[in-house]
């Protein structure tokens, strides 16, 4: 049985958001820039698995870190 030729694209997509917290990580974004801390109380995740997300949304372009008043840490 020949197996169908996925779209590369959403194979990625697919990836990136079976990984544990990504989907509510990327449904809390949605509503606007946000701070560390008001994501991660949002959702009710520990920051190392929050960091650790946002930087593999970074990596892969999905979202960008805003600076606000001098202050990093808005994404």
């Amino acid at each position: 049985m020949d197996l169908p030729t996925i779209c590369p694209k959403f194979e990625k997509a697919i990836s990136l958001l079976s990984q544990r917290w990504t989907a509510l990580i990327i449904y809390q974004l949605l509503s606007g820039p946000q701070r560390f801390n008001e994501i991660q109380s949002a959702i009710g995740i520990s920051g190392k698995v929050l960091s650790d997300r946002l930087k593999e949304l970074e990596k892969k372009r999905n979202h960008k870190t805003r600076s606000y008043s001098g202050h990093t840490g808005c994404y």
